[in-house]
């Protein structure tokens, strides 16, 4: 099989997922209760925008093993030595150019960047590291979730039948839903996850979770979903509405709605769906989405992080057009050459 496992509608989650990601970053350094106009009505809805990190869980959770699958069914066989190939060049090369970049300009400005941040970025340990908790690699918390969640997906596959992975997924979320609660009854819930680092890995993985139980159970549910496919929009609806505001339980319920949200526009693609989650700019936005979300860092920061004056491109309308055009160099130059170099590598071509 030469053509490789493509599902359009996902670059419209994906340029839905960064386009979160921005636009809470973006307002971040104004509008929140420290920030330079602070707003509390804004800020509410803005900051709900984290939750595109979210989607972007569910969307991976659901691609890889869907690709996963697929493998198996053409090949016979899961490979986890081509598996890992195509992880590393579809991440790393435009990764280390990233915090290359931040070597180099904290040589020339005042940017401060600590080996303690490097090291643990590379090794995808950043999520461990609570001292000199830098603002511009902090973001690759969600890159160390995803490298840990791959490692355990790889070798679900490698040591469990197939047929038995939804039932240890759904045991996995049981141990999640647990973790959880018990956080849940702590007051202030941040500082119990900054001391307990890997249970933060463990309780963002159920957007994956369910993502990945979609693909598994696919020939399963998809004849239901068609049958109801008049339900796609409510179902979206509600949870970009539960993204947007508070109710109790969110915690639980938000991880299903996205991934279902996601399988329905997968499996009964409409006209409306076709029209907002496949146009040109959705596409654009999404394939370079990767891209978008390491830049942003550097340009949008938070209250209390030392802007980098010298640099002089952070936290304004200048910054959008920094970001896109970092991200489009890194995506044309960097990203899809080399992930063009690691599929060379590689007989599996889905």
């Amino acid at each position: 099989m030469g053509q490789r496992y493509y599902l359009p509608c996902l670059n419209g989650w994906r340029a839905i997922s960064i386009l979160m990601v921005l636009l809470f970053h973006g307002t971040w350094f104004y509008l929140s209760p420290e920030g330079a106009s602070p707003n509390q009505s804004l800020w509410h809805y803005f900051h709900s925008g984290h939750y595109g990190v979210s989607i972007f869980f569910a969307i991976s959770g659901f691609l890889i093993t869907s690709r996963i699958l697929k493998e198996v069914e053409t090949y016979g066989h899961f490979n986890a030595k081509e598996f890992y190939i195509k992880r590393f060049f579809r991440i790393m090369p435009p990764y280390i150019f990233y915090i290359g970049a931040l070597l180099i300009i904290s040589l020339f400005t005042s940017l401060s960047l600590t080996w303690q941040e490097v090291v643990s970025s590379l090794a995808f340990l950043r999520i461990y590291l609570i001292e000199n908790d830098g603002w511009y690699t902090g973001h690759f918390w969600s890159l160390c979730v995803e490298e840990h969640f791959y490692i355990l997906l790889s070798l679900v596959f490698i040591f469990i039948k197939i047929k038995r992975i939804p039932l240890f997924l759904f045991a996995s979320l049981i141990v999640i839903l647990g973790w959880s609660s018990f956080s849940f009854h702590y007051k202030n819930q941040y500082d119990l996850a900054q001391a307990i680092r890997f249970t933060k890995v463990l309780s963002q993985m159920d957007y994956m979770i369910w993502g990945c139980l979609y693909a598994l159970l696919d020939q399963k549910l998809k004849p239901l979903f068609v049958k109801f496919s008049s339900l796609q929009w409510p179902t979206i609806l509600i949870t970009f509405f539960t993204v947007f505001t508070y109710i109790p339980g969110k915690a639980w319920i938000l991880p299903f709605l996205v991934a279902t949200s996601i399988y329905f526009t997968v499996v009964t693609p409409q006209k409306l769906t076709l029209y907002l989650f496949e146009n040109w700019p959705m596409a654009f936005v999404g394939k370079i989405s990767y891209s978008l979300y390491l830049w942003q860092q550097l340009f949008f920061t938070r209250p209390g992080v030392e802007l980098q004056q010298s640099f002089g491109l952070q936290n304004s309308w200048f910054s959008i057009i920094a970001i896109f055009i970092m991200a489009y160099f890194s995506f044309k130059f960097i990203e899809n050459p080399t992930i063009a170099i690691g599929r060379k590598l590689i007989k599996n071509k889905i």
